[in-house]
């Protein structure tokens, strides 16, 4: 999808059999230029009667390793 710089764009989608509000989704561009200004995020799926979890910073866990990015 082509969107056009400056303009705001909603996206709509169903994930009815996703929703988990614990486990974000991520979304980005594949330029990682424009990652790195911003076009990357995530983003969580919530049933109707359910509310999002505290979520931990990044880098908060000494419990997690983030310097290999899984290998990739």
């Amino acid at each position: 999808m082509y969107a056009e710089p400056g303009r705001t764009y909603t996206l709509a989608m169903r994930f009815a059999d996703y929703s988990d509000p614990t486990f974000p989704y991520m979304y980005h561009c594949h330029l990682l230029h424009h990652e790195d200004q911003g076009m990357m995020g995530q983003f969580l799926v919530l049933g109707p009667d359910q509310v999002p979890a505290p979520m931990a910073m990044p880098g908060m866990d000494p419990g997690m390793d983030m310097s290999t990015h899984g290998g990739h």
